[in-house]
């Protein structure tokens, strides 16, 4: 099935090597970025691959666009640094068209994966497979301003957008039987 092309927005696109290959792929691409020094870089990029993309400096809390702007938006690993993400669910639904799609991916701390690895620590500092150096993976960075979990998620969009998909990736996926494992648990 082709995927329809349209305009989309990559809200915290950092380094914007998601909307590059976007642009490439026939999407009008857009970039939007609190950081000059990330949209500096993703410039440099998009122009050493000959590609165009439209980048903008601003807040998602507050996005530059007009209504019903973009076909897609998406948001990956930044919705966490957000001030107010209220805010931005809020904007993300008044920048999308009627029939637009959000894909918003956040860090779920409270995950399966988290909830070993913070049982396992005392294990895993004695085998000295970690140190008390290194933060551990499970816990929520100080710049981190949004706690990502699944009732958090869910309710997230409330009143702005519909939820049609929920899922999660295990950073354990790797171990040999996870995946049967992680198969058997019940879904909620």
């Amino acid at each position: 099935r082709r995927v329809r092309r349209g305009r989309i927005l990559d809200v915290g696109c950092g380094t914007a090597k998601e909307i590059i290959q976007l642009s490439q792929g026939g999407w009008e691409a857009w970039g939007l970025d609190a950081s000059d020094r990330m949209l500096a870089i993703a410039g440099d990029d998009a122009r050493q691959q000959e590609v165009t993309v439209a980048l903008v400096r601003a807040l998602g809390e507050r996005l530059p666009f007009r209504d019903s702007s973009f076909d897609r938006l998406i948001c990956k690993a930044s919705l966490d640094h957000f001030a107010h993400p209220d805010a931005f669910i809020r904007e993300a639904a008044r920048v999308l068209k009627p029939e637009g799609r959000a894909i918003i991916a956040v860090t779920n701390y409270e995950s399966l994966s988290c909830r070993l690895g913070r049982w396992l620590y005392p294990l895993l500092l004695r085998c000295r497979w970690m140190s008390r150096a290194e933060r551990p993976y499970w816990e929520i960075p100080d710049h981190h301003t949004f706690r990502g979990h699944y009732d958090r998620i869910t309710r997230l969009g409330d009143g702005w957008l519909k939820l049609r998909k929920c899922f999660g990736v295990s950073l354990l996926w790797l171990f040999p039987g996870w995946g049967r494992f992680l198969a058997k648990l019940p879904h909620p």
